[in-house]
């Protein structure tokens, strides 16, 4: 979503935001980003929706002291082992998900703001960051559906509590998740 959010704004610059209507022409460039801002406009209004319900739910992680202390005791368990770590690289997704749409969201806001305002200098700066956040969340976020999607099994029996053929290893995919919730490089 992140990249149709990008793009849209690409094709309307010179579209009033709010209206969707362009200052004083009725040229086809004019239709068509009306066209655009009506869609773009849904996946907003949607973000809208999403976020308040998102925001109620509490994210839930171990601690990595208590996880190291655990890891060489006698409670020690690999089915909870899968379960913890199944639990968190979805939580996590979650997280990084929700917080990519805030991102987009208050970026686009700021971008259509400064539109509004005819402030050339804080439209680009706006728009800079979408564009940079849109990219940061492709580089981070780009294969993590698909990782979900190709591993559900193997997810889903370690939710259940009933994988213990080994210990579920997921580093490369929480490290993705990682860098981008935290918006920082973590050692690899």
């Amino acid at each position: 979503m992140q990249i149709i959010l990008s793009f849209g704004i690409l094709l309307s610059l010179s579209t009033d935001c709010r209206c969707g209507t362009r200052v004083g022409t009725t040229d086809n460039a004019s239709v068509h980003g009306r066209a655009t801002i009506q869609k773009f406009g849904f996946f907003l209004n949607l973000i809208d929706e999403i976020i308040p319900i998102a925001a109620t739910h509490t994210y839930t992680f171990v601690s990595d002291d208590w996880y190291q202390e655990w890891l060489h005791s006698d409670e020690f368990s690999i089915k909870w082992h899968n379960g913890i770590i199944a639990t968190e690289l979805i939580e996590k997704a979650h997280l990084a998900s929700i917080t990519a749409l805030l991102r987009a969201k208050r970026w686009t806001d700021a971008t259509c703001l400064a539109y509004e305002k005819e402030n050339f200098l804080s439209w680009a700066a706006s728009f800079r960051g979408l564009l940079e956040s849109a990219g940061d969340t492709v580089d981070s976020l780009l294969h993590i559906p698909i990782t979900l999607a190709l591993r559900h099994r193997d997810l889903a029996r370690c939710l259940a509590g009933n994988e213990e053929r080994g210990m579920v290893v997921a580093e490369e995919t929480e490290r993705h998740l990682d860098h981008f919730v935290h918006a920082g490089v973590h050692p690899v």
